[in-house]
């Protein structure tokens, strides 16, 4: 039922809890959050092993992209949310 966990992913675990909670002194103080959302983004990279990530952020209504937080600002494409029933939309919201 349960997996042996090796030490190297013991590890992992702990180094990920230990930037979430960084993530979340950070994101109580407003000052730093653009700050976090970069670090979040890069860290989440790591983590993954992914190539590439990013996280936007959109306005109230959740129709524009206020800001975006990408190291590769070149490689993601504009997400479409002017159509309300959209898949984008929808994943969003």
């Amino acid at each position: 039922m349960f997996e042996k966990i090796d030490k190297n992913s013991t590890d992992e675990i702990i180094h990920g809890l230990k930037i979430l909670q960084i993530f979340n002194i950070q994101a109580c103080n407003s000052e730093y959050l653009f700050e976090t959302l970069d670090n979040i983004v890069s860290q989440a990279i790591l983590l993954s092993n992914a190539k590439t990530g990013i996280i936007y952020l959109l306005d109230k209504d959740g129709k524009s992209i206020i800001d975006k937080f990408t190291p590769d600002f070149d490689k993601h494409t504009e997400p479409r949310l002017d159509d309300e029933d959209g898949i984008t939309r929808s994943v969003f919201n």
